[in-house]
């Protein structure tokens, strides 16, 4: 009997803990007659990085969708589907507790839009979305053209980003603005703006830098930048332990008064695959002068891995964490935010070329390690 209330306690303690760690919502929306009998799917990511997904459908100009978030608002995304099956997106907000919408439709310009009383956060979201819209507009051959897709360069998404940041910046205690700024965190191309990121971090409020969420950015941004430090030309590489592919670990310090280098790949990643030719090809033209490679895998499906090997017969040193590419320790560590990413070790341990920081990919490398084994010589 004691042992069922022991049970019967856990379980209360359990629920009550998992009821606290979700807000719930509810959105009433209302939508102009064009839109009737439109599927609506409601996409959003939580704060484990995964999307969730509901679905329904408009009948008599509105839809109502529930759920679950972590935090007290965050980003969320709305699939129209017509009965063409043509699709039209719509970036909001969600808060928590009530979210009444009035969402119209535009449908010769796909563009769907709030009208009637809109929440804070969802005026902010909707600024950002202004600014990125008129940054791809702006950079069109056919601004007319709602169909052109025209990706921006890297110099224009980083300038497009500082402007998005500035809004963040301006609503310095928003709830809103931490959770964009940490969706932001985690875009592509602004893996090497981690000072840029921590600037407007540092700008927002004493609330939101002290919330669990905004403590967790600081410490994830602060992490890149270390790992950033660690992978830079001249950088001391830094010393790990590792499992190799029989089961014994490998320490790296091994290799020490050696050139080596360092391939993240993965068995699922294509361009990882693509690149596989050339690197063993590499390997096999400069093993005999003393070079070595440690081939690191970035996935968790352990048997791909050692069919990957067995079909290579590479002979170099193939370890794995055994872990998914955004769990590897070691890969934030060198700050490996993209893969294929190959690191030469010079014989005095400093890192002399990073394929990810330089963007030019295994094709300079042989340059590069011919330099090591000269200097070795």
């Amino acid at each position: 009997m004691k042992i069922k209330s022991l049970l019967s306690i856990i379980i209360c303690l359990f629920l009550a803990e998992k009821t606290r760690s979700q807000v719930h919502f509810d959105i009433n929306a209302s939508t102009s007659p064009e839109m009737n009998y439109f599927q609506v799917i409601l996409s959003y990511v939580g704060n484990d990085l995964k999307y969730h997904k509901d679905s329904t459908r408009i009948i008599n100009n509105s839809f109502q969708i529930s759920g679950n978030i972590k935090t007290v608002t965050q980003a969320g995304l709305l699939i129209f589907i017509n009965q063409k099956k043509e699709r039209l997106y719509y970036n909001f907000a969600i808060d928590s507790g009530v979210n009444n919408l009035m969402l119209n439709c535009i449908p010769s310009q796909k563009l769907i839009f709030q009208t009637g009383h809109i929440s804070a956060s969802n005026r902010i979201n909707i600024t950002l979305d202004s600014i990125i819209r008129e940054e791809y507009n702006s950079h069109k051959k056919n601004p007319k053209d709602v169909n052109e897709l025209n990706p921006l360069t890297s110099q224009q998404e980083l300038a497009m980003n500082k402007r998005l940041m500035n809004i963040l910046i301006s609503y310095p205690d928003a709830d809103y603005s931490l959770v964009k700024l940490m969706f932001m965190s985690n875009l592509v191309n602004l893996v090497n703006q981690e000072s840029m990121l921590m600037n407007c971090y540092n700008q927002l409020s004493d609330r939101l830098r002290n919330s669990k969420a905004g403590i967790e950015l600081k410490n994830n941004l602060q992490n890149r930048l270390n790992g950033k430090n660690n992978a830079k030309i001249g950088s001391k590489i830094i010393d790990f332990t590792v499992k190799k592919i029989d089961g014994s670990m490998f320490d790296s310090k091994i290799l020490s008064n050696q050139c080596y280098i360092i391939a993240f790949s993965a068995t699922w990643c294509i361009p990882c695959q693509e690149e596989l030719p050339k690197l063993i090809e590499l390997y096999n033209k400069y093993k005999e002068s003393g070079l070595k490679v440690i081939y690191f895998n970035l996935d968790d499906n352990i048997e791909s891995w050692r069919e990957h090997v067995k079909k290579n017969n590479t002979g170099w040193i193939d370890v794995s964490e055994g872990t998914r590419f955004s769990d590897s320790q070691i890969a934030k560590l060198l700050h490996v935010a993209s893969i294929p990413c190959d690191l030469l070790i010079d014989k005095n341990g400093r890192i002399v070329y990073n394929t990810y920081l330089t963007n030019d990919g295994v094709e300079n490398l042989e340059q590069q390690i011919r330099n090591v084994l000269v200097e070795k010589r």
